[in-house]
């Protein structure tokens, strides 16, 4: 179906715009998690543990939803691939606010015994079954509306609104951490249910999205699109799987640094919280940059140059801990998150660029959240790796460094694929 330029227009925007309301609200409601499993939870719900289990069981349950993500992707990926993106994406922009909220709703182990951490895992479980979808989803959308010359610069505000979303729950829960007496006896619930305004305005600005053109013939297709991907695209899929270890940076900060910082150096949480959030904040906004440079120069470079810059960079951070200078911390991570956001914004549009539309939210899908598994588990590889190297950064860092590598080699592998007419 042809389009006129203006309608062309207007539809990228959309995309776009419900790229970044949808990546914030949901990314928000999901990452929120975070803070609050490494500092709040396992009082809260796992206290029967003792300290260390309690501890343990609460990082257990944050990886959980990243377990499940690889079938909320096989689920809505294969309905996206088949009936189409939107109504798939609205459904699970729902689901995602409608569990959040819930969390900020349950009853504590002290309240009502299992059955709290019980529902806590329940919601948790939804929660990972729709992350599986949002920002592979979010940067499908906008890369298919996308003009081919511009598409890394339009879908740049989906991970914008990542970024916004996994540093805003930090943002809110740093000044509420200020008052501990306050937060444990309720007041961890307001971030939870601040998600409803925020995913309602998101659902309403996905609402006005069209489906693209790229999607008009899907049905016709009668095998499954994980068939298809898995027979004629296994090198693509597994590029993909590995390139998403770059997302190791987010779980990074919010627990491994956050719970060496604190428990470690005894540092304030409120105020590694605070740099942790500003940090990223205010270096999401050069996303466009990096966006603008990759579809100038490529996708690869950029990608792979940002891969290199955390392994060998991540050292500088704990120096900067080590320091306990709040002003130093804060400078440190704030280059570091610099070099983050170079390879956070090409993925949006690299990874929809390397399958074909009848795969292609599938494929990004499936092979994204298959490798934020590790992610997803990399709060208890850390935790394992510190207490067997007896409490130094180092083993985590090598691990964090094989990730990145990892990932660096899978992108230069891949055919360049900036600026193909056939998205």
């Amino acid at each position: 179906m042809a389009r006129t330029p203006s309608s062309d227009r207007s539809a990228a925007r959309w995309a776009a715009a419900s790229g970044f309301f949808g990546a914030i609200a949901e990314y928000y409601d999901f990452a929120l998690y975070a803070p609050a499993a490494a500092l709040l939870f396992g009082p809260l719900f796992f206290s029967p543990l003792g300290n260390a289990g309690a501890a343990m069981a609460s990082l257990a349950s944050f990886g959980v939803a990243y377990l499940v993500r690889p079938v909320g992707a096989l689920i809505f990926g294969q309905l996206g691939d088949t009936i189409g993106r939107r109504r798939v994406m609205l459904f699970t922009l729902a689901l995602m606010g409608i569990a959040t909220v819930a969390i900020g709703l349950l009853p504590t182990y002290a309240a009502a015994g299992v059955i709290g951490p019980i529902l806590l895992l329940v919601c948790r479980i939804l929660q990972g079954l729709a992350a599986g979808i949002e920002q592979s989803g979010s940067g499908t959308l906008s890369a298919e509306h996308a003009p081919d010359r511009r598409r890394g610069l339009y879908t740049s505000w989906t991970m914008i609104g990542v970024s916004i979303g996994w540093f805003l729950g930090p943002a809110i829960m740093s000044p509420l951490m200020a008052h501990y007496d306050f937060v444990m006896s309720g007041g961890w619930r307001i971030p939870f249910l601040l998600a409803a305004p925020l995913v309602g305005f998101a659902w309403w600005v996905r609402w006005h999205v069209s489906e693209p053109p790229a999607t008009h013939t899907l049905t016709r297709r009668r095998r499954l699109p994980v068939v298809d991907m898995l027979r004629h695209y296994p090198a693509h899929t597994l590029r993909v799987f590995l390139c998403s270890l770059h997302m190791l940076v987010g779980v990074t900060f919010n627990v491994f640094i956050l719970g060496y910082a604190t428990t470690t150096l005894g540092l304030s949480e409120a105020a590694i919280l605070a740099c942790i959030s500003f940090a990223g904040l205010t270096t999401a906004f050069t996303q466009p940059l990096f966006a603008a440079l990759s579809d100038r120069i490529g996708r690869r470079p950029v990608f792979v140059a940002s891969c290199l810059g955390l392994a060998i960079c991540l050292p500088g951070v704990f120096w900067a801990l080590s320091t306990g200078s709040i002003l130093v911390i804060g400078v440190s991570m704030t280059a570091f998150y610099l070099i983050v956001m170079a390879g956070n914004v090409v993925q949006a549009a690299f990874y929809p660029e390397l399958f074909p539309a009848h795969v292609r939210l599938t494929g990004v899908s499936v092979a994204t959240q298959c490798g934020l598994i590790v992610v997803g588990f990399s709060p208890v590889i850390y935790s394992a790796l510190t207490s067997a190297a007896g409490g130094t950064w180092l083993a985590g860092w090598g691990f964090a460094a094989a990730c990145w590598v990892a990932a660096a080699a899978a992108a230069w592998s891949a055919p360049e694929t900036a600026g193909r007419d056939d998205v």
